[in-house]
């Protein structure tokens, strides 16, 4: 498999990246906490609506509902404030743009600072690949975060299980790519299909073995094949 990236082989720049991501982090849940407060305040004024469809009785008409509604003099205070405060405060919420901020933040903590691109996420899945020929570690271990006789709380998604297969696969690594498209196929069914489905990774799966089959059949003998049964 090609090299790529290296940042993942650099400690001072992981450990960057790890001060990076907290920063991001911290940023992220700052803006999580403003749209909650947001929606917060919705549900609040919906659930006070509905409350006072509860006064209805089963048999009575919608125009008699409204007619007593309106006449009980909290209800009519109620829906009042509802309209001259609630809601001219979940518009003002809606037309404000919380996000420019926080992506303004965002921005700061990336400039300056050591970012991953794609082909490092490449060189670290050949770093667990390369990990995983030289120790022959179970692939169901190291997705389970468990490296050697250490485990550990890292745990690989069956998105990343089909990535990593991915990546042997566009390396020509078929009998690696298979065994990581079956981890995958595994885990999405433990997780119920949240990250990746099923479906989807037998697709993969599916290809590769038909190539690889194909490949064994007329003769071929590597280290990138399974023997020949």
């Amino acid at each position: 498999i090609p090299s790529y990236g290296e940042v993942f082989s650099s400690v001072s720049d992981m450990q960057a990246i790890f001060k990076l991501e907290r920063n991001l982090v911290g940023e992220l849940l700052d803006y999580a906490e403003k749209l909650q407060g947001k929606l917060n305040r919705i549900k609040k004024y919906v659930s006070e609506f509905e409350s006072t469809l509860l006064d209805g009785a089963v048999t009575e008409s919608d125009a008699d509902f409204t007619s007593r509604l309106v006449g009980n003099p909290v209800h009519a205070f109620n829906l009042i404030r509802r309209f001259s405060i609630d809601i001219p405060n979940i518009e003002k919420d809606i037309k404000e743009d919380d996000w420019k901020e926080s992506s303004v933040a965002v921005q700061r903590l990336r400039l300056g600072s050591v970012v991953p691109k794609d082909q490092d996420l490449h060189g670290a899945a050949q770093a667990l690949i390369r990990l995983q020929d030289v120790y022959e570690l179970d692939i169901s271990h190291i997705a389970g975060g468990k490296i050697g006789r250490r485990q550990s709380a890292a745990k690989l998604s069956a998105q990343d299980c089909l990535f990593i297969g991915k990546h042997c696969y566009n390396g020509g690594v078929l009998s690696r790519s298979i065994e990581w498209f079956e981890e995958a196929w595994m885990l999405a069914g433990e997780e119920k299909n949240a990250t990746i489905s099923q479906d989807q990774v037998q697709q993969f799966l599916d290809h590769a073995a038909k190539e690889h089959d194909e490949r064994v059949m007329k003769g071929e003998q590597n280290g990138n094949l399974f023997p020949k049964p």
